[in-house]
């Protein structure tokens, strides 16, 4: 997660399904001046509520390339009757799991849809022509990883380097004594509060 790669067709990054919205995802990958990014999703078929459905995540995709002024790649996969016959039980689970679900296409710094849309029950691909000068226009209106961020008042620390799932900080405090010890300390005359 957050790589982005001179290409030949500009410096292509991507982020994958809800990782969209969490704001400071979306802050770090806009300090690495990426100009092109694949948002990833998988199928919007799923009946199990409107976050997992396509509206709020075609907005996460038009949010993320208005807000880091990328041409936005949005692509998911589909889910097929095949699909849908070989992962479904019973009919609880087929009514939850729907054929089709995808969204493909490609959007604009200024949030618009320049390709065509892939039908949403079809494998495809989007085109457009990417012209890579408006970026420089949309970053004079809105760059929150330079001008226009608010560094006297907010910040982002983005460590880069591999961390461990669990981080100790500090020495741990003696909160309790082997029974031995207490035992001679006793016979020195020493005492411990309850706090050790």
């Amino acid at each position: 997660m957050m790589l982005v790669f001179d290409t030949e067709i500009g410096r292509l990054g991507g982020l994958m399904c809800a990782v969209h919205m969490i704001p400071l995802n979306v802050t770090a990958m806009n300090s690495l001046n990426e100009q092109v990014h694949v948002s990833s999703w998988p199928a919007f078929s799923c009946n199990i509520g409107k976050l997992f459905l396509e509206d709020l995540n075609r907005i996460a995709s038009q949010y993320y390339a208005t807000a880091t002024q990328t041409f936005t790649i949005m692509t998911s996969q589909i889910i097929t009757q095949e699909m849908v016959d070989r992962l479904c039980i019973n009919d609880e689970q087929r009514e939850m799991f729907q054929t089709g679900g995808g969204c493909t296409q490609i959007i604009s710094p200024e949030g618009e849809t320049i390709s065509n849309v892939v039908p949403k029950d079809e494998e495809g691909i989007a085109y457009a022509d990417l012209d890579l000068e408006l970026i420089v226009f949309c970053k004079y209106a809105y760059d929150s990883a330079g001008h226009y961020s608010k560094p006297s008042v907010l910040s982002l620390n983005f460590n880069r380097e591999p961390q461990q799932a669990v981080k100790k900080i500090g020495d741990q405090l003696q909160k309790s004594y082997s029974f031995e010890f207490l035992q001679e300390a006793e016979v020195v005359g020493l005492k411990f509060d309850s706090m050790g």
